[in-house]
């Protein structure tokens, strides 16, 4: 194949839609894919002060029982903590419709919002306390501490409490 059959190729491929996605140009479509599913800035702020506090935490993962993958899992305690971006889950204060492709967006924050409430629901139906924060609202992230730690002791020696009883059975 020659130099020229290649870069033709090249640009032929570069054009075609991605399943998902029709008619968007490739400058897009790379910026979308940019965007990272999971260690956004404000989930590494709050990974580094939970570390920081010496909070025990499994990032990214799924809690026991539950098929959907919090930002961060406390196995022990049962909690669950999402940190919720304001464009991708809608938040009511900061959320604009795109412009570009509106039907498109307004379809996607819809299946977003859903997919949180049946996040949150198959969490606490398994027995967890599920805590959303925005995004926006980091800066609250030492008042989230002060409020996490006495809930990840108390819930954390109510399951070892009921672990010893069931293990004594």
């Amino acid at each position: 194949m020659s130099k020229s059959d290649k870069s033709s190729k090249n640009k032929s491929m570069s054009t075609t839609p991605a399943p998902g996605w029709p008619s968007v140009d490739e400058t897009r479509r790379k910026v979308m894919r940019a965007n990272p599913r999971r260690d956004t800035r404000p989930e590494l702020l709050l990974k580094s002060l939970l570390r920081k506090h010496r909070l025990s935490v499994k990032t990214d993962a799924k809690g026991s029982g539950v098929r959907f993958r919090a930002d961060f899992v406390f196995p022990r305690s049962r909690v669950a903590l999402f940190v919720d971006g304001c464009f991708w889950h809608v938040c009511p204060e900061h959320w604009t419709p795109s412009k570009t492709r509106p039907n498109y967006w307004k379809e996607k924050a819809r299946a977003n919002r859903l997919r949180d409430r049946r996040a949150t629901k198959a969490y606490v139906e398994a027995g967890w306390v599920v805590i959303r924060i925005w995004e926006h609202n980091m800066h609250l992230a030492p008042d989230l501490l002060s409020f996490l730690r006495p809930l990840l002791s108390h819930r954390s020696q109510s399951f070892s409490a009921v672990r010893k009883h069931r293990d004594q059975v």
